[in-house]
């Protein structure tokens, strides 16, 4: 244990014997712990009475020296202590009038010696024979040089001899200056030898005048604010010289320094100078006092000793002298007296009071035999008058039972407090039996009152107002437990008894089919609610509502302001109170946290044991929850921001704060998944209402509702799920989370391609069982929609779908992802270049199969026809034909294209010349297989091949690649050159002329063409 320390007196001055109240820290754990108690040095252990560790009651010693002190405190556990204060002491005798402090030190055994802060300071003031005194004074100062005028410190000279030298006496500053730390009081720690220098010579001044001495009142005139006492704080030091008496009237003896004391002390080692010293030394005195005086003034001086002493021989004989006849006259009746005594003993005896003793006890019995009946009349009137008396002048217990119920009636609580109050102090350890019987019927009243105040306390809800009022009444009551903490504990076990309750109740509803439900349980506004958003929304209104109230009685109690008794703590065994409360709060924001999770999280309860799982109830599956987890969110959050009103400490917090954090991840997971299944669905919502435009060609709505779901969902999870209250964790912080973000964005932003993959599957299937069988014209144009219609509905046919879904998927690549990954950095989301690298990929590979299917499903007609357009007529190369122009499967075959031409350019003209050269490059290569099969090409039929690859080369030249070149020279490689000029004339004419013939349907394959046809 540590030292006792003292750090407070009350008060912090007094003279000996005053009460000091002494305050400090480990100040013993017992009376009996006390092995010390000094107060400026004195010790004062037998006055001292122990009330706490903290306070000692003790009362101030009897000390010589007027000091300030410390109070030091000594116990056995903790040994001597220390003082942060000090208390002055006043000493209450004749020669010490200085004041000084001192310290308070108190040792116990537990903690030893301590220490003192503060000090005590002692307060002067002399007291005579007559004067009371709350200490022993030790008399033997009494009557010894008691100063009658100026205070003389030493005695007086018993020769009236001075010894004054003609040398003025040192000022005051230049003795200062010499002894900085010393001083000229007698008394004081610090004198030496200096005292010689100012006390010796000023007690020894004689008035060189050969008049009388000064009178008092004229001094008092001459100084009105002085003193001639040397040890005053108004010391005049020329009172003192006016006034010192010299009745010898000696002049000054000599001028030779004074003998110094370390020389009488090595002159006299055993003896002393001072006259009341048992070895007085007269050679000591004469040589310190009157070393200087003449042999003459000696003999002076020794004839007024003797008179002196002679005088002091004669005092008690003259006394008898001049009073002899008093002490005659006093012998005189002292004799008398004993004469007379003498005779009523022979009369009497020894026992001189028994016979009138016994005349008195006759007289008394006499006169109760004469007034009995009239005594006995008197008891009972007295009796009677007196009952009254008590009845009215006690009236106020006798009604108080009355009035107790009147003001319960009334409820006017205060009144019955005090009137309890009041019989209480007065009544409670009476032992008058009808006072005690009233006094426990008073009591009896008073215990049905706490029960009532009781039962209120428990009602609720109540306000905090409320219950600190009947929290009050009670302790003023003094109630045998702590109605404060039953307060606090039960707005505990209500708070739970109410989430429960809701808990119940909304199970039930939802079990419930909706027929059985009561519409009225739910505002209009909340009907369409799933059963578990409604209980969320439900038990955080009134987790928000009831909760602080609890909070608030809790911090009322923890700092006092709920009327606490003393006792309640020092009883509590258990933990501490701030710990219990602790525990309760947590316990309650626990049972919030886990009924949530149970509604709408129950995948987050994995950990919980199955007791725990059935207290939370079971919750039957809810459809159309996602739509309404921001909701959930929402209310969550404004319960938490109520909390953070209420000042709670972080780790109270954390619970709640945890829940909020996995609602928005769950609710982020959950937004994106059903945008995604949204999105995947957008196939239904195809209307195929084409829009041209020059540079992304032919879409529908179809991508702009992609992008507008998309848009929305990243909009909504910002601002519901992702926004940060105070105190709430960025849930982006997490990589966990960053990663999950990331692949709920790339599911949502590839849903569309399963969409557009569903759209082509569905257009592939329909077209295995209705074969395109109708020839569309070249010139058919239709604005803000398809142009190749199917015969029995509105719909575009199968390959102009085929078309709308390419230029949809190539206006999502060029333009919708761009800006989604714009409205990702907008709504700060993590970085989604991956995210958004991958989607383009997936859809760049929807694009690639879609356009292969179409090109294959445009190709392979127009391939399948040009061999057996080519040998229709049964023709034949080896026979010789006259060529009159290019072969009629060559123009067929460049109407085939001009139709695909046509087809793609009114869906989406960016989409033309990639799909022409895809098919032109498979139609020369059935070309060049078909020349590859032909033996040898001579005549005519090497004119008719040359020019039949001419007229297709040049038309479609625009569309030409290099494995498109490279068939060419296939097919040029077969042919043969013209032996006569005149073949190649006739090609070149007849090349021209087909042509000139075909120049209209030849423009749409140059490129200039696309836009002015």
């Amino acid at each position: 244990m540590e030292p006792p320390k003292v750090t407070g007196l009350s008060p912090k001055e007094g003279e000996p014997g005053t009460k000091v109240t002494i305050r400090g820290e480990n100040l013993g754990t017992s009376q009996r712990d006390l092995l010390s108690l000094s107060i400026c040095g004195v010790e004062c252990l037998m006055y001292a009475e122990w009330h706490s560790p903290s306070k000692i009651v003790a009362r101030c010693g009897a000390v010589r020296v007027p000091q300030y002190g410390d109070v030091i405190v000594t116990t056995k556990s903790g040994g001597k202590g220390t003082c942060t204060v000090q208390f002055k002491v006043s000493v209450r005798c004749i020669a010490v009038r200085v004041p000084q402090y001192g310290d308070v030190i108190v040792t116990t055994k537990s903690g030893g010696k301590g220490t003192c802060t503060v000090q005590f300071k002692v307060s002067v003031r002399c007291i005579g024979l007559t004067d009371e005194s709350a200490v022993w004074v030790d008399e033997s100062w009494f009557g010894k040089n008691r100063p009658t005028s100026p205070s003389q410190l030493y005695p007086d000279d018993p020769l009236r001899l001075s010894d004054e030298s003609s040398v003025e006496r040192f000022p005051t500053a230049e003795l200062l200056e010499l002894f900085p730390e010393g001083s000229g009081d007698i008394l004081s720690q610090e004198n030496i030898v200096e005292s010689q220098l100012y006390l010796d010579i000023p007690l020894r001044l004689s008035d060189k005048s050969s008049g009388e001495r000064f009178p008092t009142t004229e001094l008092l005139e001459l100084f009105p604010e002085g003193s001639g006492d040397i040890l005053s704080q108004v010391f005049e030091p020329t009172w003192s010289q006016l006034y010192m008496d010299n009745p010898l009237r000696l002049s000054d003896e000599s001028s030779v320094e004074r003998f110094l004391t370390a020389e009488l002390l090595a002159l006299f080692p055993e003896g002393s100078g001072d006259i009341l010293s048992q070895v007085f030394e007269p050679t000591w005195y004469l040589l310190e006092n009157h070393h200087g005086a003449r042999f003459d003034d000696l003999k002076t001086g020794l004839a007024f000793l003797r008179r002196k002493v002679s005088t002091h021989d004669e005092g008690p004989l003259a006394f008898m002298k001049s009073n002899v006849s008093s002490v005659v006259s006093c012998l005189e009746a002292l004799e008398a007296l004993r004469a007379a005594l003498e005779k009523d003993v022979q009369a009497l005896g020894w026992d001189l009071a028994t016979p009138a003793e016994q005349a008195v006890q006759k007289a008394r019995e006499e006169a109760f035999g004469l007034f009995e009946e009239t005594l006995a009349r008197k008891e009972k009137a007295d009796a009677t008058r007196n009952a009254l008396g008590v009845l009215q002048r006690y009236r106020f217990l006798f009604n108080l039972p009355a009035n107790i119920e009147k003001n319960i009636r009334k409820g006017d609580y205060e009144m019955v407090i005090t009137d309890y109050a009041r019989a209480r102090s007065l009544f409670h350890d009476t032992e008058v039996t009808v006072f005690k019987r009233v006094y426990q019927e008073v009591e009896q009243r008073i215990e049905k009152f706490r029960e009532t105040l009781l039962r209120k306390l428990k009602e609720q809800p109540s306000t905090v107002d409320e219950q600190k009022r009947l929290v009050k009444f009670l302790v003023n009551l003094e109630t045998p437990s702590d109605p404060a903490w039953q307060c606090v504990s039960h707005n505990k076990s209500w708070l739970l008894s109410v989430l429960n309750e809701t808990k119940d109740k909304h199970i039930a509803l939802a079990s419930a089919s909706p027929e059985t439900r009561d519409p009225s349980v739910f505002a209009p506004a909340h009907q369409d609610m799933p059963c578990a958003v409604k209980f969320v929304v439900d038990l955080t209104e009134k987790f928000t509502e009831h909760f602080p109230n609890m909070w608030r009685l809790g911090q009322a109690y923890l700092t006092g302001q709920l009327h606490i008794r003393e006792s309640s703590e020092a009883s509590d065994k258990g933990f501490p109170k701030h710990i219990q409360f602790k525990n309760m709060v947590h316990e309650v924001t626990v049972r919030l946290c886990s009924l949530v999770r149970m509604s709408i999280l129950p995948e987050t309860l994995h950990s919980t044991s199955v007791h725990q799982l059935q207290t939370l109830g079971t919750w039957p599956k809810c459809e159309g929850l996602t739509p309404w987890l921001p909701y959930c969110l929402r209310s969550i959050r404004n319960c938490f921001s109520n909390l953070l009103k209420l000042e709670m400490p972080d780790d109270m917090l954390s619970t709640l704060q945890q829940l909020i954090f996995d609602v928005k991840v769950h609710a982020m997971k959950t937004l994106f998944s059903q945008a995604s299944q949204d999105i995947q669905n957008l196939d239904e919502r195809e209307t195929w209402v084409v829009e041209i435009d020059d540079i992304n060609g032919g879409t529908t709505q179809l991508p702009l509702l992609f992008e507008n779901r998309v848009v929305e969902t990243l909009q909504l999870v910002r601002e519901t799920v992702l926004m940060c209250g105070p105190k709430e964790t960025d849930i982006f912080l997490q990589i966990n989370v960053q990663a999950a973000v990331k692949q709920s964005s790339q599911s949502l932003l590839g849903a569309f391609a399963l969409a557009l993959e569903k759209m082509a599957q569905a257009v592939s299937n329909k077209e295995n069982d209705n074969k395109l069988n109708k020839q569309l014209s070249p010139r058919m144009t239709l604005l803000n929609q398809s142009m190749f219609m199917d015969d029995d509905n509105d719909d575009p046919s199968d390959d102009a779908k085929c078309l709308i879904i390419l230029s949809n998927c190539s206006f999502t690549v060029k333009s919708v992802i761009p800006r989604l990954q714009d409205a990702f950095i907008k709504y700060v989301y993590p970085d989604m270049q991956l995210v958004i690298k991958s989607s383009t990929g997936r859809f760049q590979e929807v694009s690639a199969k879609l356009f292969s299917s179409y090109v294959e499903r445009k190709c392979d007609p127009v391939v399948g026809s040009i061999e057996p357009r080519m040998y229709a007529g049964s023709f034949n190369w080896e026979l010789e034909y006259k060529s009159t122009g290019v072969s009629p499967y060559i123009k067929q075959t460049i109407m085939d294209m001009i139709e695909i031409h046509s087809e793609v350019f009114a869906v989406s003209p960016p989409l033309v010349s990639k799909v022409l050269t895809r098919v032109v490059e498979a139609v020369v290569e059935e070309l060049a297989r078909l020349h590859e099969c032909v033996d040898n090409y001579e005549g005519n039929a090497n004119i008719q091949a040359t020019l039949n690859i001419r007229a297709l080369e040049d038309a479609l030249s625009a569309f030409k690649t290099s494995n498109t070149n490279k068939y060419f020279m296939t097919c040029r490689g077969k042919l043969k050159p013209f032996p006569n000029p005149k073949d190649a004339e006739l090609v070149n004419d007849l090349l021209k002329t087909f042509k000139n013939q075909m120049w209209l349907q030849l423009l749409c394959f140059k490129e200039e063409g696309f836009v002015t046809v």
